[in-house]
């Protein structure tokens, strides 16, 4: 390129090239102007920008930071420098710059979203919610401000603020698609598919093409249970833009929920092996590597994804689940350290409370697990809308709608055999221990049943006619026909379904149901300590997760009086008690011969997707019976509640 000699023409021609997006011979053209004249204002800020969209902070720092010292007064020299120094990372130095111009031009929008971000970054999420709602009421109905603090609101764990403000902005401008496409995101953080599912398609209708509507129409249609349907959906996806990682993510996700984990597996190496070293990809690749019972490439790949995202609490916490911490363990204090700063948003922050609790309990420290346990819960519990009277009232309409005694049929043909109870009771390892044998295949958490009640019996719990029943079998039958590949029994462990156990009798005649308990203070315990993938609104608050024991023990009460020999308790003590006997006892009902393998179910190698993936790759254990007694303490609101209900052996 042939360089010009008048700083005039040397700051058109630059500026020129720039616009053009020749950034490299605009950045040589701005370099001969400033070696003619260093404190040219123009050419430095030019070049400061340049660098800053070019994604070389450090290098816009150094100029910019020249310009702003020969001309404090230069307002767009100040945030452009405040910018940079952002994204290099020294949030400090970032609010320190623009806390003048914000001070000045307390309207400058630009400027005060920037420093909102630095103090994010700093972990004064206080500070910077303050700064964007004054800017809100000084700039009323400015979307892009209203944006900024719907976001915030998203990062502190605050949704239902987020929504509003989301909704306020959709109908400022109703024709922008990423408006509805945040509002609709916001909505399924919620788990309220049916509400987002209602704006994607307003947005699908202003644009069929647009992309990100249909990706968060697929995530709408996994969160509904249509696994399938989602798998698909998200494939056209990956198609049409290979390199939105993003979607490879999620993809891989939706097909392990569909039982395709090794598909997912192989998706995800395939991506790595081409030289993609994504984090999220990793992260991924580690949850589908636990799953098919490949724990040392899960960790391996959880480290890597951490060495490339350190501060990300959903990696610590997958990472924590799979090793046993030791004192001084260097994890920990790793953890301990970003927790300390006080800079994660508030979602990645309670997935290291989460992960730090593991680390502590680990360590037999019970008081310090269970400060960063009760963090996360607290956290978590903000983020969604559960009444547990709601769900009382539900349990007595069911109750009352289903009191009428069915009988044992006579036909003992295999049938789908239900696997029902409280989540952490034992479910993964009943159906491991049926899936060791040759004529049975695991299903694992199937939503189809659920589906298919509310598709035909939408006022679910009414009454149930005979050919609702029927159409129930028949849908449910159809979803779930590919699972079986040869084998005789089929097993199906959502354990939700133990609500449904009168459809369950109704629909399929030759069905079991095995019903799998647990001491509910070590099931109480559990769950809390768990962050579950699936939505379990009551695990995450002590009073409602011991109402929701209290009434899910009312219900299988009921449940044995109406569905006599139909279900079998399958006692998580009486197991380690006697495996031999309970696995022959559970072999019997369900109609199965005796096979050895049974016994040694964690040899079986079959993708898990639960939580207790890990446990069930193990022999039994006595540990963690009566663990709940390290948290008597903290444990007594969940304790009193199961204690008055009569429901706890004293």
């Amino acid at each position: 390129m042939a360089i010009s000699t008048t700083t005039a023409s040397l700051l058109d021609e630059g500026m020129r090239l720039h616009q053009a997006g020749h950034f490299g011979d605009a950045e040589v053209a701005y370099l001969h102007l400033l070696k003619a004249d260093p404190n040219h204002a123009q050419a430095l800020n030019l070049l400061g920008v340049l660098y800053l969209t070019g994604e070389r902070p450090k290098d816009a720092v150094k100029w910019l930071a020249r310009r702003l010292k020969r001309a404090p007064e230069d307002d767009l020299a100040r945030l452009n420098l405040g910018k940079a120094l952002l994204a290099s990372g020294d949030a400090f130095k970032a609010a320190q710059t623009l806390r003048p111009l914000c001070d000045a031009s307390p309207q400058h929008v630009d400027a005060v979203i920037c420093l909102a971000r630095a103090e994010q970054k700093r972990g004064r999420m206080a500070d910077a919610e303050m700064l964007l709602k004054e800017l809100a009421e000084l700039v009323p109905d400015n979307p892009e401000v209203l944006l900024e603090l719907a976001n915030h609101h998203i990062a502190t764990g605050e949704p239902v603020s987020a929504e509003k403000l989301f909704r306020h902005i959709v109908g400022l401008e109703p024709e922008d698609i990423n408006n509805r496409c945040n509002l609709a995101a916001t909505l399924q953080s919620m788990h309220r598919t049916d509400e987002a599912a209602e704006i994607l398609n307003q947005a699908l209708a202003l644009d069929p093409e647009d992309y990100r509507t249909r990706f968060l129409l697929a995530m709408n249609t996994g969160m509904k249970g249509d696994f399938a349907s989602a798998a698909t959906e998200m494939a056209a996806l990956v198609d049409e833009r290979p390199d939105n990682l993003a979607t490879h993510v999620h993809f891989a996700e939706i097909l392990s929920l569909d039982s395709r984990s090794e598909e997912a597996g192989a998706h995800l190496a395939s991506l790595i092996d081409s030289g993609v070293d994504d984090p999220d990809i990793w992260h991924m690749y580690g949850v589908i590597c636990l799953q098919l019972g490949l724990t040392s490439k899960a960790i391996s790949a959880h480290r890597r994804s951490l060495r490339l995202n350190p501060e990300s609490g959903t990696g610590w916490r997958h990472l924590a689940a799979l090793k046993t911490f030791t004192d001084r363990d260097p994890d920990l204090t790793r953890m301990l350290e970003i927790s300390k700063r006080r800079t994660l948003g508030s979602d990645s922050q309670m997935h290291i409370d989460f992960a730090i609790a593991k680390a502590f309990d680990d360590l037999r420290r019970p008081a310090r697990a269970f400060s960063h346990l009760a963090a996360a819960n607290k956290a978590n519990r903000a983020t969604f809308s559960f009444d547990i009277a709601a769900h009382e009232n539900f349990i007595d309409d069911l109750i009352a709608a289903t009191g009428t005694p069915l009988p044992l049929p006579e036909n003992t043909a295999p049938g789908p055999v239900f696997i029902v109870g409280m989540p952490r009771s034992g479910t993964t390892l009943a159906e491991q221990i049926l899936a060791s044998h040759p004529k049975v295949a695991a299903g694992g958490e199937l939503m189809n049943l659920r589906n298919a009640v509310a598709e035909i019996v939408p006022d679910y719990p009414e009454s149930i006619t005979t050919d609702q029943a029927s159409r129930i079998a028949r849908a449910y039958t159809e979803r779930t026909r590919r699972y079986y590949d040869g084998a005789d029994w089929l097993t199906d462990k959502l354990p939700e379904n133990a609500l449904r156990c009168g459809v369950i009798a109704q629909a399929f005649p030759n069905a079991r149901i095995i019903h799998c308990s647990r001491d509910p203070l070590d099931i109480g315990l559990s769950c809390y300590q768990r962050l579950f993938t699936g939505l379990q609104p009551f695990a995450y608050d002590l009073e409602e997760l011991g109402r929701y024991l209290v009434a899910h023990n009312r219900l299988m009460t009921h449940w044995r009086k109406v569905l006599p020999g139909r279900i079998i308790d399958f006692d998580y003590q009486s197991v380690i008690d006697d495996q031999e006997g309970e696995t022959r006892r559970l072999l019997t009902f369900v109609g199965l011969d005796w096979h050895d393998g049974c016994l040694d179910f964690h040899k079986t190698s079959r993708p898990v997707r639960t939580a207790s993936a890990t446990q069930v790759r193990q022999p039994l254990y006595r540990s963690s019976l009566q663990r709940w007694k390290l948290y008597e303490t903290q444990l007594e609101p969940m304790i009193a509640i199961l204690r008055a209900a009569g429901q706890l052996d004293e």
